[in-house]
C-alpha cells in the first residue's frame, strides 16, 4: 500500500466529478434564474398574508438551502396544537418546459457531500431567493395540521403564502434550549443573516412556538409507536475534512430530540400531502400524483429474520425478554422496542438482522402503504428545493386546488421522468456516500499501518460489534466512529492458518484455541495488511465477549467440552 500523501478535498471532488452531475447550471438556467431575482413574485396579491406568524427555520449547523419553516401554537381547549409548516415555493419558479425545469430534472437531487453541495437549482435561488433565509419575505405553500393532545391528525389544509422566518435555528440550539442550557440566541445559527435578525417582541412567541413544538412532537412520536414503527437507533455516521493535507475523520451521531420533533411535522405533513393527492385523485383520475411507497418485508425474508433470531437466542441460550414468544408476541415493533438496553451490543445486531430483511422504499405513480411509518400512503411535500420529485409533487397538488394550473400535472411521461430522476439521484446519493465512506476507513487504518511500520509493538487496536454476517464476510461496526468493516473468511483462515466455518449467527473456528464469534459480540479488531490487488484491507480479530453472563456460558461450555475431549484422550491412551 503507498503511502503518498492525498488530500480529502481533491478526493471529494474526484468523486463528485466521476458521479456526472454538472458543477454548473446551464447558461439558460442562470439566465431564468436572474430573470426571477428582478421579479420575485413576493408581492403576488394571491398570497396569504402570514407574515405576522413567528416562523423560524431549524437545520443542521452550516445549512444554506433551508426550505422548511415551522409555527406551532397550543389550542388550549382541545389539548393539542395548529401547526403551520411552511416549504420553499420551488414549483412557482421552477415549470416543466422551462431550463431551470430541465437542470432539475436531469439532476433529480442536489448531491451532498461533506465539504460541499450539488444543488439541484442555481445558488441564487436555492440558497438565496427560494430559501426560506430569515428577515426576509418568501413565497412559501404551507400546510396547515391539527393535532389532538393524543397525537392523532384531524385536520389539514394547504395554502399559498407570504412569510417572513424570524431566525434560522440549529438543531443543537434548539435542544439546548429544550434542555435548559441555553438561550434564544445560542440557537441561532452561526451565519451573518440570522445573527442580524432582531427577534424584539418575537422572541416570547418563538419560544412559545419551540415549546410547543416540544409536546406535539412528543405526542406524533406516541401516536407513531401505538401505529407500530419500529424504533430504530439512528446514529449515523458524521464524516469531518480537517488538517493540511486533509484528511477524513468520522464520528457517531445520536441524532437529537429536536431533530425527531422536527421530523414528526416533515412526517405528519407528507402523509397529510399523501392523503390529500388520493382524494383530489377520485375527483379528477387525470392527475399523475408520485407517492413514496415502502413495501413491507415479504414472507421469505421474514422466516429468514425468524430463523436467524430463533438460531441466535439458542446458540447464546436467551430468555425473554431477549427470545421473542411468537404467540404472546406477534408484532416484532413491539418485541423490538421492549428490549432493554442492558446488553446494547447485542441489541444493535438484533437491529441490524431486522433491517436486512427490509424491502427499500421506492417512488411509485399509485398510491401505496409506507410499512416502515405504518402510513397509508407517503408523498414527498417537505424537499421541494432539494428534489425534483418535491417539485412535481407541489404542481400536481396546486394544479388540482386550482392555485397554479399546469398540464404537466396530468402527464404520465412526465411523471415517469420525474420518477426515474428521483431514483437516479437516490442511487447517485448512495453510491457517493458508500464511497466516502470507504475514503474513511481508507485514511483510519492507512494511519494504522504507518504507525505499525514505524513501531510494530504498538498495534493500534479498535474496538467494535460484531452485527452481522453471511457465507463469506462477517459486518463490525466500530466503536467510536459509527464505521462498518467487513473481514471477509478467506482473509480471517489466512491470518489464523485455520479454516472456519460461517453459519447464520456464528464464526467457528476449527483451533479450538480460539474464540468462536457470534452475532452481537463485542470484539478488538487491528489491521494487518492491504490488500492492493482486492483493495481491502486484512484485519485480525478477538472476542471481548457479549453480555457477561452470555460469555461466562460459553466459556464454561467450552471448558466442559475440552474436559470431555480430555478425558477421552487420556481413556484411549489408557485402553
Amino acid at each position: 500500500m503507498t503511502n503518498t500523501p492525498r488530500d480529502a478535498r481533491l478526493v471529494i471532488d474526484t468523486l463528485l466529478q466521476q458521479s456526472g452531475v454538472a458543477h454548473t447550471h446551464s447558461p439558460a438556467a442562470d439566465a431564468e434564474a436572474q430573470a426571477w431575482l428582478a421579479k420575485p413574485g413576493i408581492d403576488d396579491p394571491d398570497l396569504v398574508d402570514l407574515e405576522h406568524l413567528p416562523f423560524v427555520t431549524m437545520d443542521n449547523a452550516g445549512s444554506r438551502d433551508l426550505d422548511q419553516a415551522l409555527h406551532v401554537a397550543p389550542e388550549p381547549e382541545t389539548g393539542g396544537w395548529q401547526l403551520q409548516y411552511a416549504l420553499a415555493d420551488a414549483a412557482y419558479y421552477v415549470t416543466p418546459g422551462s431550463a431551470l425545469w430541465e437542470d432539475a430534472l436531469e439532476r433529480g437531487a442536489s448531491l451532498y457531500a461533506p465539504t460541499r453541495a450539488l444543488a439541484m437549482l442555481p445558488v441564487s435561488l436555492s440558497e438565496g431567493l427560494v430559501s426560506l433565509n430569515p428577515g426576509v419575505a418568501r413565497r412559501a405553500l404551507v400546510i396547515g395540521v391539527h393535532v389532538d393532545g393524543d397525537g392523532r391528525i384531524l385536520n389539514s389544509s394547504v395554502m399559498r403564502a407570504r412569510i417572513r422566518s424570524r431566525l434560522q435555528l440549529t438543531y443543537e440550539g434548539v435542544q439546548a434550549l429544550a434542555d435548559g442550557r441555553g438561550s434564544l440566541d445560542d440557537a441561532r445559527a452561526a451565519n451573518p443573516a440570522s445573527l442580524a435578525c432582531q427577534t424584539g417582541d418575537d422572541s416570547s412567541a418563538i419560544l412559545a412556538s419551540l415549546n410547543a413544538l416540544q409536546a406535539m412532537g412528543a405526542a406524533l412520536q406516541a401516536a407513531q409507536a401505538r401505529r407500530g414503527v419500529t424504533p430504530f437507533d439512528r446514529t449515523e455516521s458524521e464524516v469531518h475534512v480537517s488538517g493540511e493535507p486533509a484528511v477524513f475523520d468520522s464520528e457517531p451521531r445520536a441524532r437529537l430530540d429536536s431533530e425527531r420533533w422536527n421530523e414528526q411535522l416533515s412526517l405528519a405533513c407528507n402523509m397529510q400531502g399523501a392523503a390529500l393527492l388520493e382524494a383530489l385523485e377520485v375527483d379528477d383520475a387525470s392527475l399523475e400524483p408520485i407517492f413514496r411507497v415502502h413495501d413491507a418485508p415479504g414472507s421469505g425474508r421474514l422466516k429468514d429474520l425468524e430463523s436467524t433470531l430463533d438460531a441466535l437466542a439458542e446458540r447464546l441460550s436467551l430468555e425473554r425478554p431477549w427470545r421473542r414468544d411468537r404467540k404472546s408476541e406477534p408484532s416484532l415493533a413491539n418485541w423490538f422496542a421492549a428490549l432493554p438496553d442492558t446488553a446494547p451490543r447485542l441489541k444493535r445486531a438484533i437491529q441490524r438482522q431486522m433491517l436486512r430483511a427490509q424491502n427499500a422504499s421506492n417512488y411509485e405513480g399509485a398510491a401505496g402503504r409506507h410499512h416502515a411509518l405504518a402510513a397509508d400512503a407517503y408523498a414527498r411535500f417537505s424537499s421541494p428545493m432539494r428534489e425534483v420529485v418535491g417539485i412535481h409533487t407541489h404542481l400536481v397538488a396546486l394544479d388540482a386546488l386550482g392555485i397554479q394550473k399546469n398540464t404537466s400535472a396530468r402527464s404520465t411521461e412526465l411523471r415517469d421522468a420525474v420518477i426515474a430522476a428521483a431514483e437516479a439521484a437516490k442511487a447517485r446519493q448512495k453510491a457517493l456516500d458508500r464511497a466516502i465512506l470507504f475514503e474513511v476507513i481508507h485514511d483510519v487504518f492507512a494511519a494504522d499501518l504507518d504507525a505499525m511500520t514505524k513501531d510494530s509493538n504498538a498495534p493500534r487496536w479498535h474496538t467494535g460489534t460484531l452485527l452481522g454476517m453471511d457465507h463469506r464476510k462477517l459486518h463490525i461496526g466500530l466503536d467510536g466512529t459509527a464505521l462498518d468493516i467487513k473481514l471477509y473468511k478467506e482473509d480471517l483462515q489466512t491470518s489464523t492458518d485455520c479454516d472456519w466455518t460461517f453459519d447464520s449467527v456464528s464464526a467457528t473456528p476449527s483451533n479450538d484455541a480460539l474464540d468462536t464469534f457470534v452475532l452481537g459480540d463485542g470484539v478488538r479488531v487491528r489491521v494487518i495488511a492491504f490488500h492492493e490487488d482486492r483493495q481491502r484491507f486484512c484485519f485480525e480479530l478477538r472476542s471481548i465477549g457479549n453480555r457477561p453472563s452470555l460469555r461466562d456460558k460459553r466459556r464454561s461450555a467450552k471448558r466442559k467440552n475440552k474436559t470431555r475431549r480430555i478425558s477421552r484422550a487420556r481413556r484411549a491412551r489408557q485402553e
